[in-house]
């Protein structure tokens, strides 16, 4: 079973924009195709398969962007951090307070000018 689950991430990394193929790739940067594959194979593959027969559910593709859209508020927090701190700014993250609600979305005022 497990040759046969390796070789399905081995083929899943050959697809073109899917879930699979992009866990595939960012593993096999790291380190190396073959351990890509088995751990694939194992996280993904078989994770999936016991899910769907589990709970009787069809298969649903997530997309090739469902990592980046996951962990986006992160890296664009540290990415902003560190760009903040190579300027030589100490940086210190406070999550914000919602701001209360007032009647307009939006207002803006202008300086008149009297001529």
């Amino acid at each position: 079973m497990r040759a046969i689950l390796v070789q399905s991430a081995h083929a899943a990394g050959g697809t073109t924009d899917t879930y699979l193929r992009a866990q595939y790739r960012r593993f096999a940067r790291r380190r190396g195709k073959k351990q890509a594959a088995v751990v694939v194979a194992h996280n993904s593959i078989l994770d999936t398969l016991d899910f769907i027969l589990r709970d009787q559910v069809s298969y649903q593709e997530l997309g090739p962007n469902y990592l980046d859209e996951l962990n986006k508020t992160h890296l664009v927090r540290y990415h902003l951090c560190w760009r903040l701190e190579s300027l030589g700014l100490n940086v210190q993250i406070q999550e914000a307070q919602p701001a209360p609600a007032t009647s307009s979305a939006c207002s803006l005022s202008l300086p008149t000018t009297d001529s």
